[in-house]
Parts: structure tokens; sequence; C-alpha cells
């Protein structure tokens, strides 16, 4: 099994099915997830929309906290 990272937002996933599979349920808990490309060993995953929704939030929490 090999995660490799691909840029800032983009993992792949190498390996068997059942490997592949197993590790996208626990990198993904919680996450907005694009599949990019997918082949029977390798999957490419896309979190860029999850990463911008974490900024949101924590740009509102900054200036929530800063207005306290």
């Amino acid at each position: 099994m090999k995660v490799l990272l691909v840029n800032k937002t983009q993992i792949a996933l190498a390996g068997e099915a059942p490997e592949i599979l197993a590790a996208f349920e626990r990198l993904t808990q919680g996450l907005q997830v694009d599949i990019v490309r997918q082949t029977e060993t390798l999957m490419e995953l896309d979190v860029s929309e999850s990463q911008a929704k974490r900024e949101r939030v924590t740009e509102q929490l900054k200036m929530r906290l800063g207005a306290s």
C-alpha cells in the first residue's frame, strides 16, 4: 500500500483494492473528497473543497475571537 502526495490537496492511493478502500475510509472521514482518477490499483483524491471550507471556518473563528 502506498500513499503518495500529488500536490497540496491531492493524494494518490496505490495497492490492492481492499487496501485502497480501507485507506480511503480512514483518510476521508469528515472530508469532502473528489475522486480525480481511479483504476483497479490506484485512486487519486482531491480534498480542495474541504481545505477551502476549513480555511473559511478558520477565518471566521479568528474574526470572532478577535472581536471578543
